[in-house]
């Protein structure tokens, strides 16, 4: 995990953290809080609730900055007093600093929605189909758009409703025309497997949904060219 540092190091990391904003105390200040959250990602934890293993460990508190890592009270904690603006200044920061490094010459990239199944309780979350389940259940809805030959994650939001998922791709191209002063190229736009064969039935409003995204695909074409592949049967 050191062997990041030198990339936190040549991006000016604490930097890109004041520049977002994010909270932060005297005792852990925001970039060794964030920095104990990072170094967790590269131990591949996936859950803060399994960290108690890491609550003594020096090296992982080092990275940090600090003589331990915080609890999972503090990881979970965290997460709360963060907004989607902290997020976005964070990630146009990071972008902006790493691309020169490691895309120099990024002009096409790979969208891809995301549906994460919800299983508590009833809630007012949107309804999204689920390729593993064959139908439409609870879910969160994320957006990815890696960079195509690096797979570096440029843009994402774990935040979308279904009123905003058809104009999501336009905000990913608005947030790189800002960040680098041109368009993307070339939009790699996945699809389900589903929608090559026989379509599962739909939500009422999945025609609309649908209907809104091919508007902002038409509106898009304007500034780069797009690429619809349908997962399992597209072929090079």
């Amino acid at each position: 995990m050191f062997l990041f540092l030198p990339l936190l190091a040549r991006v000016h990391f604490e930097h890109l953290v004041r520049q977002a904003s994010y909270p932060g105390s005297t005792m852990v200040p925001a970039t060794s809080a964030l920095l104990s959250l990072l170094v967790l990602k590269l131990l591949d934890k996936e859950r803060r609730s399994h960290i108690n293993d890491f609550n003594f460990d020096e090296a992982v508190g080092l990275f940090a900055g600090l003589n331990v890592p915080p609890k999972k009270s503090y990881a979970t904690d965290y997460s709360y007093r963060t907004v989607r603006d902290h997020q976005q200044k964070l990630l146009a920061g990071w972008i902006g600093a790493v691309a020169p490094v490691l895309f120099p010459q990024a002009n096409t990239f790979s969208l891809d929605f995301h549906p994460i199944p919800f299983r508590g309780d009833a809630t007012g979350l949107d309804r999204h189909y689920l390729p593993k389940r064959g139908k439409a259940g609870t879910s969160v809805l994320s957006f990815f758009a890696p960079e195509h030959a690096s797979q570096v994650v440029c843009y994402a939001n774990a935040n979308l409703t279904r009123r905003d998922q058809a104009g999501e791709a336009l905000q990913f191209v608005e947030f790189w025309q800002k960040l680098t002063g041109v368009n993307p190229q070339w939009l790699y736009l996945a699809q389900n497997q589903h929608s090559c064969h026989q379509p599962p039935t739909r939500l009422p409003s999945e025609r609309t949904a649908r209907t809104k995204r091919a508007a902002a695909l038409s509106r898009a074409s304007g500034v780069c060219a797009w690429v619809v592949v349908s997962r399992g049967c597209w072929r090079p």
